[in-house]
């Protein structure tokens, strides 16, 4: 569990069962398949320039086997709406996480050393 889904959960019980349900009838909908909406999720988290949301959907495209090449272009539409500011803080958070997950994935390897 992401670490906002824990606060919510922590504070108010009651309404983040609401707020689960609400996010996955809308995300297991299965008109447009999961791989595309994280797709999606990334250009809308760029537009409005939600960091952590974005870090968040660049982990689940990419178990969804979205590329990083994808996801980069993903982040360009954000351009289309919110201009080169929403896109530079987005791809500015994209490489970021690519970088944390490179790490981890080498630390990983290494055995944690």
């Amino acid at each position: 569990m992401t670490p906002h889904w824990a606060a919510m959960r922590e504070f108010d019980e009651p309404l983040y069962e609401k707020c689960t349900a609400w996010r996955d009838a809308l995300t297991y909908h299965e008109v447009i398949p999961l791989r595309q909406k994280e797709m999606m999720m990334i250009a809308m988290a760029c537009l409005i320039r939600f960091e952590s949301g974005i870090r968040t959907h660049v982990r689940y495209a990419l178990a969804e086997g979205v590329s990083r090449e994808e996801i980069f272009a993903s982040a360009a539409l954000a351009m289309l709406l919110g201009g080169i500011p929403a896109y530079r803080d987005g791809i500015i958070a994209i490489k970021d996480e690519f970088e944390r997950i490179d790490e981890e994935m080498m630390g990983n390897k290494t055995g944690g050393k």
